[in-house]
């Protein structure tokens, strides 16, 4: 199977021995054209993600950020109903909206518009910047964060079949992730050392705050962004209140996402195969979950968090969150690489293969196996829950599951 990826996060389990793997995280990210290595920089690390993007979790939530969130709570997993083409090539990542799906399609610069009650397309692709790596949407808009451009576009989508560029931002190296909190987005350049703020209200930027090093993940809680930087052992707090860091933590390098419950910050550290706990109070850590192989995404459903070992393994590691100890590791496909919990269920997304590793998450055993589209980065439900959309990297198509 070849993969034609042109986004910066598709890593493949081939790669993964120790020392190699190493030497990439500290040196240098890169990305697949065939299936050669092309690498994007001497100073820019790969991030063992998706992207589907790191999870930012509340106490009462799941996986998927507020917009996302589905209403009524489906008796049994979801199931293959159709494969929706995009009208783009290598779907990336899907943003839900009220009744629209939005996708980033990496292979054309495009986002595809999807009405999540007919599913069927809407509208015309609209040229963005390249190599759209996220969409974080508030309101009427959506933000856009373009990889190879280092920009955000940002959309006015109150026409969702006929979308329109409100702006054009200049971020930092390699935006790869936003997180929106009252009137700011935050967005991770993940080739630098600082987050850019937007002001949603004016839709320009508002401030450049300097974190770690190769900043590649947010979670907000309250009045505070978490950020896990993927080049520093420093991990970034920043008051949303005045965009200023009040706070680092040393978890140690090679963070890849951040999960937040209570009162507590779940990091996974990909280099050192654990799971970092941190006190968000006293910002202190205060457990280490040693998984190994290579720790990548987290999610938080009840008392559990499911975290995704990405190269090599093929596994989902459950952390009891009570205790911090590991309960039981689960064989899902290979190269998991993104979890959204829906339900009773946690779904996995294996970026190697054709498939979604479905996990009953009261029994913390594996449900059922779905098959998809060639290589899934990622998955969103529709706000009613009817639906989930997976987008599939190496193909053309987005596929519903119902």
């Amino acid at each position: 199977m070849s993969s034609i990826f042109k986004g910066s996060r598709m890593n493949r389990p081939n790669l993964a021995t120790d020392r190699f793997f190493q030497d990439i995280l500290n040196s240098q990210r890169f990305r697949f054209v065939s299936n050669t290595i092309k690498t994007l920089g001497p100073k820019n690390p790969i991030v063992l993600m998706t992207k589907g993007p790191p999870g930012i979790i509340s106490p009462s939530n799941s996986t998927l950020p507020p917009s996302q969130t589905p209403t009524p709570v489906p008796a049994g997993p979801k199931t293959f109903c159709s494969n929706i083409p995009v009208n783009g090539t290598q779907p990336y990542f899907i943003a839900i909206s009220g009744n629209y799906a939005y996708i980033s399609n990496v292979g054309t610069n495009t986002v595809s518009v999807i009405n999540t009650a007919s599913n069927t397309l809407v509208g015309s692709p609209f040229n963005v910047g390249n190599n759209p790596q996220y969409i974080s949407i508030s309101g009427i808009y959506a933000y856009v964060a373009n990889g190879d451009s280092d920009t955000v576009s940002v959309l006015d989508i109150s026409n969702p079949s006929s979308l329109s560029l409100v702006n054009t931002i200049t971020v930092g190296n390699f935006p790869n992730y936003i997180a929106i909190s009252g009137n700011y987005a935050y967005v991770a350049n993940s080739a630098s050392t600082v987050v850019s703020v937007i002001n949603i209200t004016s839709n320009s930027l508002e401030t450049t705050i300097t974190v770690g090093t190769y900043p590649n993940c947010i979670a907000i809680s309250g009045i505070y962004a978490y950020v896990a930087n993927n080049g520093s052992s420093a991990f970034s707090v920043i008051n949303t209140t005045n965009n200023t860091v009040t706070a680092t933590v040393d978890v140690g390098g090679g963070q890849s996402s951040i999960a937040i419950s209570g009162i507590y910050a779940y990091v996974t550290i990909a280099a050192s195969g654990t799971v970092k706990v941190i006190n968000t109070i006293s910002n202190a850590v205060i457990a280490t979950v040693t998984l190994g192989n290579t720790p990548t995404y987290i999610a938080i459903s009840g008392n559990y968090a499911y975290v995704t070992n990405q190269i090599v393994s093929g596994t989902v590691s459950v952390i009891n969150t009570t205790n911090n100890t590991t309960e039981t590791t689960i064989n899902v496909g290979a190269s998991p690489r993104y979890i959204a919990i829906y339900g009773n269920y946690a779904y996995v997304v294996n970026g190697e293969g054709t498939t979604i590793s479905v996990i009953n998450t009261t029994t913390n055993t594996l449900a059922t196996t779905v098959s998809v589209g060639d290589f899934p980065n990622y998955i969103a439900f529709s706000t009613s829950g009817d639906y989930a959309y997976v987008a599939n990297a190496n193909n053309v198509y987005v596929s519903v599951l119902c």
